[in-house]
């Protein structure tokens, strides 16, 4: 459980992606997002750092890459947003300094 006043954009894990998505959908790179962390909130700055064809399950896909990181953390996390698919992120990695700790790369997508 989290005990923290709620503040004006302050997101959680989830919901921090759909701001993300949310924004770029409004041509917009958020410049920073508070997250709760922990006991905390902190900011995150976003950057977008370029664009790259990728391939996925679901075939080749334009993508614009996307960087998080708290101001002074080691840890890294890119988001490489479709602009096809509303910026939903077909690929998400992060790194601390250069040592990989999480990959995931979209399988599947269902729009009812």
């Amino acid at each position: 459980m989290v005990d923290l006043p709620l503040t004006p954009g302050l997101q959680d894990d989830l919901s921090v992606q759909i701001a993300m998505m949310v924004e770029l959908l409004h041509a917009r790179t958020p410049e920073h997002l508070s997250v709760i962390d922990r006991n905390s909130a902190r900011d995150y700055r976003y950057r977008r750092e370029g664009a790259e064809t990728i391939s996925t399950r679901l075939g080749q896909i334009d993508t614009v890459i996307y960087s998080s990181q708290h101001p002074g953390s080691p840890r890294v996390t890119r988001f490489w947003c479709a602009p096809s698919r509303g910026y939903l992120p077909m690929r998400v990695e992060q790194k601390r300094v250069k040592q990989r700790r999480m990959d995931h790369d979209i399988r599947s997508l269902k729009r009812d």
